[in-house]
C-alpha cells in the first residue's frame, strides 16, 4: 500500500509541478502606447486593465483549481504512505 501511495504521490506532484505557461501579467509598454497613441485618461486606462486581468483571472482559474485538486489527493497519498510505512514498523 505504501509503495502505491508513494507513485501516486510522484505522479500527481510531477503532473503538479510540470511547467505551465499562467499569464497574469500586462506589458509595460501596452500601458505606454495608451497613453502616448490613444491619449487614454488614467481612468481608462485603469479600467481597461481591470478587465484585462479580470479575464486572465477566469482563463486561469480552470487550471489552477485542477492543480489544487491534484495537489490535495497527492496530499492525502503522502498520509495513506506514511501510515502504511509506520503501521510497517510497529509490527516488526
Amino acid at each position: 500500500m505504501a509503495i502505491g501511495a508513494f507513485v501516486i504521490l510522484a505522479v500527481l506532484s510531477a503532473i503538479v509541478l510540470w511547467r505551465r505557461r499562467f499569464h497574469v501579467s500586462q506589458s509595460p509598454a501596452v500601458l505606454v502606447q495608451w497613453t502616448e497613441y490613444h491619449r487614454a485618461s488614467q481612468s481608462d486606462m485603469e479600467r481597461d486593465l481591470t478587465l484585462w486581468l479580470g479575464k486572465k483571472y477566469d482563463d486561469n482559474r480552470v487550471s489552477v483549481d485542477r492543480l489544487g485538486r491534484l495537489l490535495s489527493i497527492a496530499g492525502v497519498a503522502f498520509l495513506i504512505e506514511v501510515i502504511a510505512l509506520t503501521i510497517d514498523l510497529v509490527r516488526r
